[in-house]
């Protein structure tokens, strides 16, 4: 090998040269670089991820397992468990509630009230209807807006509002435990359904609608009849109501238990008398006996107490 600038150089020399060692990089564990993808890391006692991955999932299971022997997940109620129990007490107790005599009591002064209502709206009801066919009939022939035709529509109002006074009176009765069959009001109620009965059907009768002389004869009764039914009924009304027994405890009502108590021990009246029963029993004896007391021993036999 030669050289045009420093003359010739010796190939044997430079062969003899050593070359530069360049020494090989140590193994090193921690450097992934040096460490074959895959390849886990291993200490020295074995313990690799994987090893401490499935020691964890051995430990979970060991627990769950655990857990699931615990009698507590049959034996726990569930919400829908915990549903039915409280509705089946809630029953239980409106059952037991239902046979409870105050309960009865006011279950019965409900629905009494309910069938007051209802009939006294269907009568109001009724009656209004009626009052059109009352004013067509006894209006007939008369001008529009003159003065008969006018008070044509008064004829059906106030017999309405004598036999609502009617149902009124027997229903305030009823509900004070006395059931009216007075003569009197009976007579009256029928006579007030009899008028308005015969001034709604009259035009579609031939034989009626055939003598209009006899519908302005009953037309003109109407009035004076009613009034005179009214005044015979309103005493008759008032001495039912004063009649009601209050609960006012006095000695009259003690001696006169004991005496009914004596009574039937002896058999001279059953073992729950009526009133007109003990009535009749004391005047039998002539002692006599007040209606309002005969009430109230009435309803202390048959144990109706809540109304004395």
């Amino acid at each position: 090998m030669t050289s045009t600038l420093h003359g010739p150089v010796d190939d044997t020399a430079v062969s003899n040269v050593p070359a530069a060692q360049t020494p090989a990089p140590a193994p090193n564990s921690a450097n992934p670089a040096r460490r074959p993808v895959g390849t886990p890391v291993v200490q020295a006692s074995g313990e690799t991820r994987k090893v401490r991955k499935l020691r964890g999932q051995l430990a979970e299971k060991h627990a769950i397992g655990g857990l699931q022997d615990d009698q507590a997940w049959v034996e726990a109620d569930t919400p829908q468990v915990i549903r039915e129990r409280t509705r089946a007490a809630e029953a239980a107790k409106l059952h037991k509630l239902q046979q409870n005599p105050q309960r009865r009591a006011l279950t019965a002064a409900r629905w009494r009230k309910s069938v007051t209502v209802a009939v006294g709206v269907g009568l109001v009801c009724a009656l209004g209807w009626s009052t059109a066919n009352v004013q067509a009939t006894v209006s007939a022939g008369a001008e529009a807006w003159s003065a008969h035709w006018l008070l044509s529509y008064l004829v059906e109002p106030f017999i309405s509002l004598l036999l609502l006074t009617m149902f009124g009176f027997q229903a305030y009765m009823a509900t004070n435990g006395v059931l009216v069959k007075d003569r009197a009001i009976k007579f009256a109620e029928a006579v007030f359904l009899g008028e308005t009965l015969t001034l709604n059907i009259w035009p579609h009768v031939p034989f009626l609608a055939s003598h209009p002389g006899l519908l302005a004869a009953m037309v003109s009764a109407i009035g004076p009849v009613s009034a005179v039914l009214a005044i015979q009924t309103v005493p008759v009304m008032w001495r039912h109501i004063n009649d009601l027994d209050h609960g006012v405890a006095d000695i009259d009502f003690v001696e006169s238990m004991g005496t009914v108590r004596h009574m039937i021990a002896m058999g001279t009246l059953p073992e729950t008398p009526s009133r007109s029963q003990i009535q009749k029993a004391f005047s039998s004896t002539g002692a006599g006996i007040d209606v309002r007391v005969a009430q109230r021993i009435h309803r202390c036999l048959t144990g109706r107490v809540d109304l004395l």
